[in-house]
């Protein structure tokens, strides 16, 4: 995680982990402190429940909350902005 992400002063609303990102928020990703410290200031961070067992992720998730696609797809069509990385 960049430390300004991190730090910064605005949150991203909700950031989307899918495919393999979902390995950014399980047990042994160097950025889980980054993503726990976005998490406690108000950042919902959503992943995708059939990635992470596609993966075998599922009992190892360790910040962020499951949710089906189509809340990861409510969240995009909602937003003012979509980002992919």
């Amino acid at each position: 995680m960049p430390p300004r992400l991190a730090a910064a002063a605005l949150v991203p609303r909700a950031p989307c982990f899918y495919t393999e990102g979902v390995h950014l928020v399980v047990e042994g990703s160097p950025v889980l402190d980054g993503l726990r410290s976005l998490e406690q200031r108000g950042c919902r961070l959503l992943v995708c429940t059939t990635c992470l067992e596609y993966y075998g992720l599922k009992d190892r998730l360790r910040v962020g909350t499951a949710c089906a696609m189509p809340d990861i797809l409510n969240a995009q069509t909602g937003a003012a902005r979509v980002i992919t990385v």
